[in-house]
Order: structure tokens, then C-alpha cells, then sequence
């Protein structure tokens, strides 16, 4: 089979100029999951010199030799100061404006506070996940969050280390801290 005579639909619609990449909310979906993989990967490994390494394979990805580097890293948790720089760079990379989540985010590592807050999760609130990401940002865009999410964004600019719960709540509260991408940097304490 030959398939260099075969239609690629999907390769017209990338090279086309209004495509999903080009929109905000493409950048804003393809940021989250850029930042949800360097989060998951910083919290179990620390990259030395992240900007050079990044700047060095792009040069060898450029010149189709990526498979000769791999980039170094370590065994051991990121800082949130380095990964506040990290997430900072990849945000303005994607984003002219980041968004109430992005600057939560952002907040959360640059602050990294030693402080703990109460948690409750309402039974109307919804909890989100990664692959929710473009309801979300509509809603987010429109106002039309629940309350909490507000709440915790506010919070997460201040900064904490734990949440406490109650143990009702602790499968909602993983997946909403690992949603908002800070889930390995908090403690969770169930409360009765």
C-alpha cells in the first residue's frame, strides 16, 4: 500500500490559518495540558538548567536529531520557586493574558506558604477534570463557576501546603486539587 497517495484531511486542517491552534481557547486547552504534564513531572523530578535544556533541544529537534539528547533529570522534587519559574515561562509562551486559573496557578508557587485551609466540597459543585478543560474555561470566561472555584483561586494566590477535609470529601478534594494541577504539592488531612 502506498500511502503517500493517500488524502490526509487531518494535515489540511493543521496547516490551515483559522485553525483550533490558532484560537484563544486552543491555546488556553493546549497550556493546561502542557502545564498538568510539567506539573506531574516536577513534583517527581527536578530538570537543572530547564531554560538551557529547552533551548538545546529545540536546536536538535529543529535539525531532526532528538532522538541522540535526553534531557537530564533528577530524582527529586522540583522547588515550587523553580517550578513557579517554569510554569511562568510556559504560560506566557501560550497566553498574552493568562486567566483567573493560570494566575492562581502561577500565585500558588510563587507563594508556597506553610499554611493549611479548611475545604468543604458542596453537593452542587461540580469537580472538573483535565479532559473537561474546554467546559471549564467557557464557564470560567462567562462567570458561571461555582463560588468555590473563586474561592480557591483567591486562596491559591496566598498560598497553602495542606487542605483539610472531611473524609467524605477526599476523593472529590484529590481530583480537584489534581485539576487545578497543585495535587503532589498538597497535604490532604481528613478531619472528623
Amino acid at each position: 500500500m502506498n500511502l503517500g497517495n493517500a488524502n490526509y484531511y487531518t494535515l489540511k486542517y493543521q496547516v490551515h490559518g483559522d485553525n483550533y491552534l490558532d484560537s484563544s481557547d486552543g491555546q488556553e486547552n493546549v497550556l493546561n495540558g502542557e502545564l498538568r504534564t510539567l506539573t506531574n513531572i516536577l513534583a517527581f523530578g527536578s530538570i537543572p538548567l530547564f531554560n538551557i535544556q529547552r533551548q538545546l533541544f529545540r536546536i536538535i529537534n529543529k535539525l531532526g536529531l532528538n532522538t541522540l539528547y535526553y534531557p537530564i533529570v533528577l530524582r527529586t522534587k522540583t522547588k515550587t520557586k523553580a517550578v513557579s519559574a517554569i510554569t511562568k515561562q510556559a504560560i506566557s509562551l501560550r497566553l498574552k493574558e493568562p486567566t483567573e486559573l493560570y494566575r492562581a496557578i502561577q500565585g500558588f508557587f510563587e507563594a508556597s506558604n506553610n499554611r493549611c485551609i479548611e475545604l468543604k466540597i458542596p453537593e452542587d459543585f461540580k469537580v472538573y477534570d483535565g479532559s473537561d478543560i474546554r467546559e471549564f474555561n467557557k464557564k470560567l470566561h462567562e462567570n458561571e463557576l461555582h463560588e468555590l472555584y473563586y474561592q480557591l483561586f483567591k486562596e491559591m494566590k496566598i498560598g497553602f501546603n495542606c487542605v483539610q477535609i472531611k473524609s467524605t470529601d477526599l476523593s472529590d478534594v484529590q481530583r480537584l486539587l489534581e485539576f487545578l494541577m497543585i495535587k503532589e504539592y498538597v497535604r490532604i488531612e481528613v478531619i472528623l
